[in-house]
């Protein structure tokens, strides 16, 4: 083994990665995949209910709409009609509200 390790280093200092002995070593070496060959063996993965629970909620939330487009019709007919009453101090009291929340300072 010793010979053969002084022949590959031997052959790497002469022609580093084109030694004929380089690519012998290289052939006779043992593939990873033949070397960690293990057992084919199946792996489950069960989920408790409370993690089954907070997936079907996951979907049902995925599935609700962002926007409510009904609210959003009646908002643009509003609009279009004349009809929309803007409130000042409402906007203004769920703004404020809206930074006390972010953490944002005057």
């Amino acid at each position: 083994m010793t010979r053969e390790i002084d022949a590959v280093i031997a052959g790497i200092a002469k022609n580093p990665g084109k030694g004929p002995e380089v690519r012998a070593e290289r052939e006779q070496a043992p593939r990873a995949q033949d070397r960690n060959t293990v057992p084919t063996r199946s792996d489950t993965v069960s989920l408790t209910e409370a993690g089954t629970r907070v997936k079907e909620l996951q979907d049902r939330v995925a599935a609700v709409p962002v926007v409510n487009a009904q609210r959003v019709q009646e908002i643009k007919q509003a609009l279009a009609s004349g009809t929309h009453a803007i409130d000042p101090a409402r906007i203004a009291d769920k703004l404020v509200r809206f930074e006390s929340v972010r953490g944002s300072k005057p």
